[in-house]
């Protein structure tokens, strides 16, 4: 969707949002004052939200599109078929 993120540290959200490269990552403990300093931190800097923006895109495609998602399940597939595993 190409949208700035802030999201809470939670489950997997680490592993696709890196904090400072594609979004902004925030601690659960402290939540209010987290967010409030990252909307206000995003709102003011029209640069970080371009970049956040761009490279948005750029993870959401290049880790999650359908062909590389295919075939890494046909991959999976065919090493237990070939191993027995």
């Amino acid at each position: 969707m190409g949208k700035a993120i802030i999201a809470s540290d939670v489950d997997g959200t680490g592993e696709v949002l890196k904090n400072g490269e594609n979004g902004l990552l925030i601690q659960t403990g402290q939540l209010v004052p987290s967010l409030t300093e990252a909307l206000v931190k995003l709102g003011q800097d029209r640069g970080m939200q371009k970049k956040f923006q761009d490279r948005a895109i750029e993870t959401i495609s290049g880790r999650f599109n359908v062909t590389r998602m295919a075939r890494e399940i046909e991959d999976i597939y065919n090493k237990v078929l070939n191993n027995g595993i």
